[in-house]
């Protein structure tokens, strides 16, 4: 998910999610937030996706092309995980409780979907299959949001206790296994709340990672004033 300034019709700033297909971006807009689709040339009509009277957040897109993930206010007022088809199909919801579930991510074969979710009283990633919502798996251990799928769907990341990303080894056939978390490393990222914005992204092949971070604070030069500095030196300055 990347920030940028689309205004469909003239309205304001919005937040794109990339889909798996590169001609093509949904965003949503300011306001109560609708899901548009528009083509990532800049050219071409907006097309409405989702209308709703709450908001929005896209979190992922289907590789192939069919559905749009995204999570948005429940009955129980907690996030809820909800999927729009593409072809105009009406949105349903996928995964809805009490709890928040929150920041879907479809892995690359479109088995499976990490999520977070606070249901155990803080957040935590869980593996469920997809769409059939069949078995579920806890990943994270010590808290976890933000879970993203390396390209070949063997490894999931996420961002864990202190601002440290963690990596879980995969291994999907009839069932899913999951390895017992390990540190990736550490990073000065801003607070946001886990609901809503992505603070990094990864390659296709897990080697490289584009890090939403805070920057150190220059070291400032004191500035010392001296009061009544002429008193008692003689000095006189010119009238």
């Amino acid at each position: 998910m990347v920030a940028a300034d689309v205004r469909p019709g003239g309205r304001a700033r919005a937040a794109l999610v990339s889909g798996r297909e590169p001609d093509r971006v949904h965003f949503r807009t300011a306001g109560v937030l609708d899901l548009y689709e528009k083509p990532a040339s800049g050219s071409g009509e907006t097309r409405l996706v989702v209308h709703s009277t709450s908001d929005k957040f896209p979190t992922d897109w289907t590789r192939d092309g069919r559905y749009l993930v995204y999570h948005t206010f429940g009955a129980s007022n907690t996030w809820d995980i909800w999927m729009a088809p593409t072809d105009g199909g009406k949105p349903f919801a996928l995964l809805a409780s009490k709890f928040t579930e929150a920041q879907g991510q479809v892995s690359p074969d479109g088995r499976w979907i990490a999520y977070a979710s606070d249901e155990s009283g803080r957040f935590e990633i869980y593996v469920t299959q997809f769409p059939q919502k069949r078995g579920r798996w806890q990943i994270s251990t010590a808290g976890g949001s933000q879970p993203w799928w390396r390209g070949d769907g063997k490894e999931l990341v996420y961002l864990g206790p202190e601002q440290t990303l963690m990596s879980v080894a995969v291994r999907a056939g009839d069932g899913f296994e999951a390895s017992v978390p390990t540190a990736l490393f550490k990073a000065n990222f801003p607070a946001v709340v886990p609901a809503y914005w992505g603070n990094y992204c990864v390659t296709a092949d897990g080697q490289r990672f584009l890090v939403s971070e805070l920057l150190p604070e220059a070291a400032s030069t004191p500035i010392n004033v001296v009061l009544n500095w002429t008193g008692g030196s003689g000095l006189h300055l010119p009238h």
